[in-house]
């Protein structure tokens, strides 16, 4: 019949605990070699020791704690690992010597990964050492983190190679964003030229990849497609959401990227604020809301339900907040893509439809000081630094005045009144 544990309880570790002195070990009854000692702190720590090779040896076992708080062991936990050593030993193994192996390995290992990072490692210290400081850095990361991490974030920096980027950038250009795959190409080109300096790589994979020579884009939509896309987006099978953040790109005139992320911690009446952090000059955006742009948010309000954003992402499930994120600003273009034929237009992108609200705004005459404030094109230095005037009422006035020119347009028929007739009540 084996011989019945005898050891501490509980109860008696948490006396030892009140009533030793600082620097007492006490060992435990029936234990060999298994003791607690007291430390100058008033924690707790096990300890055993032993003979191995007829050297006497100790080693610590960890820390008490009763409920096992931070990586502190509880007394289950202790005698388990005094269990293993014991195991080690009769298996003529010194633990002592079997941690410091362990520990050496972990080191190896964690040396390794620093000398091999994937490439999430390797951009955030191309990040903090070189991007940070450029004037665009803040921008360049954005890119990064949106298009790049999601899809190469984890792999490690030596297995990445010239065709899986390629593909990378090819399906962003495919997407419809040709200047976002040639801000890409530079990024990625220098980060991988600093992984060559900083001696994770011997060899840039990318080195000789171009930039596409494209020009960029100047694209507006005549009042004829602007009338096809919006019937189009009113009945076809696209997510209504997508349909909806077009539209409001459209009556707005703000970036894609903007308007699929916008909060609705960000509507404060009949004002859109764009928050720096999320403006592409890094200033905030005041954009006041027409009628129209209004009326989309509302429908917009009953697509999202409890999400806190205006367009939320498809996967986002009700009750789960980590779920709760933006739509992709990608997703915009893919959609239109996919549905490309049923406009009956000639090629275009979300981004063509913010060019479509700033040329209809000079085609009414706003002046453009005005009209490249609506949009939100950031200003030279001195105008920004002297000029402080916020323009919220003419902003308000070339808004109303193109969504009365919207409805004109995708009705073909003139408003009654100055107040715009809505054609969305209802639909997408």
């Amino acid at each position: 019949m084996a011989k019945k544990r005898e050891g501490f309880s509980v109860a008696e570790l948490l006396k030892q605990k009140a009533e030793l002195l600082a620097g007492k070990e006490v060992a435990a009854p029936g234990q060999r070699g298994f003791s607690v000692f007291k430390l100058a702190s008033g924690e707790l720590q096990f300890r055993m020791t032993y003979v191995h090779n007829g050297q006497r040896r100790r080693i610590s076992l960890g820390l008490f704690d009763r409920d096992g708080r931070d990586g502190r062991l509880t007394l289950a936990d202790a005698n388990a690992r005094y269990d293993e050593a014991r195991a080690l030993l009769r298996d003529g193994i010194d633990p002592k010597a079997q941690r410091e192996a362990e520990k050496n390995a972990a080191e190896r290992a964690a040396l390794e990964e620093k000398r091999a990072p994937t490439f999430a490692q390797l951009f955030a210290e191309y990040d903090a050492r070189e991007l940070s400081t450029k004037r665009t850095g803040a921008d360049m990361k954005r890119l990064i983190e949106r298009n790049v991490l999601p899809a190469l974030g984890k792999r490690k920096v030596a297995e990445i190679t010239r065709r899986d980027v390629a593909v990378l950038l090819n399906d962003i250009r495919d997407a419809g964003s040709p200047a976002t795959a040639d801000k890409l190409t530079t990024i990625l080109v220098r980060c991988m030229n600093y992984a060559c300096e900083a001696g994770i790589l011997d060899v840039n994979p990318l080195a000789g990849i171009k930039r596409t020579t494209s020009e960029p884009r100047d694209r507006a939509l005549r009042d004829e497609e602007v009338r096809a896309i919006w019937t189009v987006l009113a009945t076809s099978s696209m997510h209504p959401g997508t349909a909806l953040a077009l539209k409001l790109i459209l009556a707005t005139g703000q970036r894609p990227g903007e308007v699929v992320g916008l909060g609705w911690s960000e509507i404060d009446g009949d004002v859109w604020t764009i928050p720096a952090a999320r403006a592409k000059n890094s200033r905030a955006h005041r954009v006041p809301l027409s009628p129209l742009a209004l009326e989309l948010l509302d429908r917009a309000r009953i697509l999202a339900g409890a999400s806190a954003y205006a367009f939320p992402s498809p996967h986002h499930r009700p009750g789960q907040p980590d779920t709760d994120r933006p739509m992709d600003r990608h997703s915009l273009s893919r959609a239109v893509l996919r549905n490309l034929g049923l406009f009956g237009t000639e090629a275009w992108t979300p981004h063509d439809l913010r060019r479509t609200c700033r040329t209809g705004l000079a085609a009414l005459g706003i002046p453009h000081e005005i009209a490249e404030r609506v949009v939100g094109h950031a200003q030279d230095r001195i105008t920004a630094t002297y000029n402080q005037h916020s323009y919220d009422r003419e902003k308000r006035k070339a808004l109303d005045a193109w969504a009365r020119h919207l409805h004109e347009i995708v009705t073909d028929t003139p408003p009654a009144s100055n107040v715009v007739a809505l054609p969305t009540r209802g639909a997408s």
